[in-house]
């Protein structure tokens, strides 16, 4: 079925990718080159100029082939027209205010039958009438008091600043309306400070065409009523659009929105020295997370079909569809120990975030228990009453900042003393989620309790009823930003984020937030309380080096790989695997491990060494795995074991030396920071 679309306006351009040609000593060279043109806004009364695009082209092919480089063209490969379409910012014809906005009598739409609703805008705020604000006949006396010469209506955004040069007395901000949120932004901003006449205008638009309408915003207040609390009128930023609730405040904030719009610098109170002196104070990073998880993927190569006569920078060998994954709950905890999962069956991803999803749910009842403090025993009583400072922070205990049982929350065991401060930053706090934006505890009790100074359960919980709670758990893979990250992202649906509300059991959903390096690849990513974790950007080495370097340690450092794989000296390096060879689920059923020629990596270029391969025989024959998706288990599984005693090792001797948790961190430098 074909379907034609009809815009009014559309904006094309051209994209071509061609082949160059010339002669080298060794025979013929080929060089791919891509070249794109200006684009052109096309109106219902032009055409498609394409002259001006041939022009553009050969222009492009000179300049390219201008470099002395002595390169012919061979033929075009790709050959592509773009045509998207396009509404140009600017006003026209009449639109009638959306109800929303007439609601709140904030603007003035004067009701005009040309192209010209901005110089009736403009006249409509220069000469207010007293009655017939919309009619267009109370301002036709006005209209030559306005210099519009040159100017081309209806006018767009760009041709604003052209007007303000032609009249110096008027300066002249332009917002526009999200449909959906129906939030305003700023879409022209005048540089024009202290003329006599300031005007907002608010550009309208009726969602069906290409129709924009100029509007004059009478009460900039009203207009954005929804972005306060404050019951009552509001005095606005022309330049961020934030709301004062007195005049003053604006006039402190003018002179710093206008110099710096994205932030303001703050400096310390010189009065004061304790502030002037940068001190650490991010407590919360010194706890040690009860909980985390290790994980990884394998996949099966898929040879993909490629065209040997088109030249590409980029030549597409395999495709990767996972074919299995491992997870490992790591914890100090011995009751709360299981053992690591391994899943190479079908639906592969689905199966990983189930997994991963209820270890969360039940990591959280561990948590959300909050086991009670056990009796100290004398020696620990004694510990507590002769502490005099904090053991974690080193502050002397003070009226203000009292001293306190510190235990945890898991086995209930007394730790410490500690300060308050530290105390209430030492513990997993829930990821709490409102169910209702601006709603306030309901029937809250005051606290009761009989020694606030003594334990550190007896403090306030501000929780409402409808709150969900989760705690923040760490997902750590090796490499995660330049491979793994791929199929997690690829394959998240929105169902992993979506909570029940516990009161009336509504849905909705937890944030998914990043942390970026590209639009490809990200440092950190977090799924509501699943924070994804690199190892790499804190140890930034393949693991079979790190493994390498660990052993160096002894056989003892490796706790989590003998508790599984035993002692053997085949299970203290990173295993081999015939990548290029797995490249479909048949495979598994194979029952022999296949030859070396089969380990031979096809993206590297590189031969297993020998020796690698009578380990793998050795592995084989060692854990007597019958077939390929056995042996590809058991790689899995080594993999994660070996990556957890590593990274265990890591953050202990961090933890150990400089009392932080690297697990609350993105990379190495970020700890370092600290």
């Amino acid at each position: 079925m074909c379907m034609t679309c009809v815009h009014r306006s559309v904006r094309v351009h051209v994209r071509a990718d061609a082949i160059f040609v010339r002669e080298v000593e060794e025979g013929i060279m080929h060089v791919q080159a891509y070249f794109t043109t200006m684009p052109q806004d096309i109106y219902g009364t032009s055409d498609t100029d394409i002259d001006a695009i041939t022009r553009d082209l050969i222009t492009q092919v000179d300049n390219w082939n201008g470099r002395g480089s002595g390169f012919v063209i061979d033929r075009i490969v790709k050959f592509v027209l773009c045509v998207t379409k396009y509404r140009p910012l600017h006003g026209s014809s009449f639109i009638k205010t959306p109800e929303h906005i007439a609601r709140k009598h904030c603007v003035v739409n004067v009701k005009n039958d040309d192209n010209m609703c901005f110089a009736w805008a403009i006249l409509s705020c220069l000469y207010e009438p007293q009655y017939n604000k919309e009619r267009i006949s109370s301002y036709v006396k006005h209209k030559n008091s306005l210099n519009v010469e040159g100017l081309k209506f209806p006018l767009d955004i760009k041709s604003i600043p052209k007007f303000e040069q032609l009249n110096p007395t008027i300066s002249v901000n332009v917002l526009s309306e999200d449909i959906e949120s129906h939030g305003f932004c700023i879409e022209y901003l005048s540089t024009e400070r202290d003329r006599q006449h300031h005007i907002n205008l608010l550009v309208l638009d009726d969602g069906t065409s290409s129709n924009r309408h100029y509007v004059w915003i009478k009460d900039m207040s009203r207009l954005v009523a929804n972005r306060t609390k404050h019951n009552g009128a509001t005095y606005v930023c022309n330049s961020c659009l934030h709301p004062f609730s007195h005049s003053d405040l604006l006039t402190q904030h003018e002179p710093y929105c206008l110099r710096h719009p994205p932030q303001m610098v703050k400096y310390p109170d010189p009065q004061d020295p304790e502030k002037c002196i940068l001190k650490f104070q991010a407590h919360k990073k010194q706890f040690h997370l009860p909980f985390y998880l290790i994980c990884d993927f394998e996949c099966f190569l898929t040879p993909t079909d490629n065209n040997d006569d088109d030249i590409t920078c980029t030549r597409i060998i395999d495709e990767h569809n996972v074919s299995g994954f491992a997870c490992y709950r790591v914890t100090d905890f011995d009751e709360y120990r299981t053992d690591p999962v391994v899943y190479s069956g079908e639906n592969v991803m689905s199966e990983f975030y189930s997994h991963i999803m209820s270890e969360s749910n039940a990591l959280a009842k561990i948590i959300g228990a909050k086991v009670p403090m056990i009796p100290l025993t004398e020696q620990e009583q004694s510990s507590y009453d002769d502490a005099e400072q904090c053991v974690n922070c080193g502050q002397l205990f003070t009226e203000t900042n009292w001293k306190v049982r510190h235990h945890c929350h898991v086995s209930g065991n007394f730790l410490f003393a500690a300060c308050n401060n530290c105390n209430m930053q030492l513990k997993m706090t829930p990821m709490k989620r409102k169910s209702k934006k601006g709603t306030k505890p309901k029937n809250k009790k005051p606290r009761q309790s009989n020694s606030p100074h003594n334990n550190d359960d007896d403090e306030c919980d501000s929780a409402e009823e409808d709150y969900v709670e989760n705690y923040f758990l760490p997902v750590v893979f090796h490499n995660l930003k330049s491979y793994d990250a791929h199929f997690v992202i690829k394959h998240f649906e929105k169902k992993y984020v979506e909570q029940q509300r516990r009161k009336d059991g509504k849905i909705t959903y937890d944030d998914v937030n990043v942390i970026p390096l590209n639009g490809e690849k990200y440092l950190m990513f977090q799924v509501g309380n699943l924070r994804f974790l690199d190892s790499f950007q804190f140890l930034s080495s393949s693991l079979d080096n790190l493994v390498s370097l660990l052993l160096k340690s002894g056989k003892g450092r490796f706790v989590h790989t003998t508790k599984y794989l035993g002692d053997d000296e085949s299970v203290f390096a990173k295993g081999v695997y015939p990548y290029s060879y797995m490249t479909c689920r048949e495979r598994f059923h194979e029952t022999e491990l296949p030859p070396i020629e089969s380990f031979y990596d096809s993206l590297n270029e590189e031969s297993l060494d020998v020796k690698d391969y009578e380990r793998a025989q050795k592995i084989w024959s060692h854990f007597r795995i019958e077939n390929l998706r056995q042996y590809h288990d058991h790689y899995l599984l080594s993999d994660v074991l070996l990556l957890t005693d590593v990274f265990e090792n890591f953050r202990n001797t961090i933890f150990d030396n400089h009392r932080l948790d690297c697990l609350h961190f993105v990379t190495l430098l970020s700890v370092s920071v600290k």
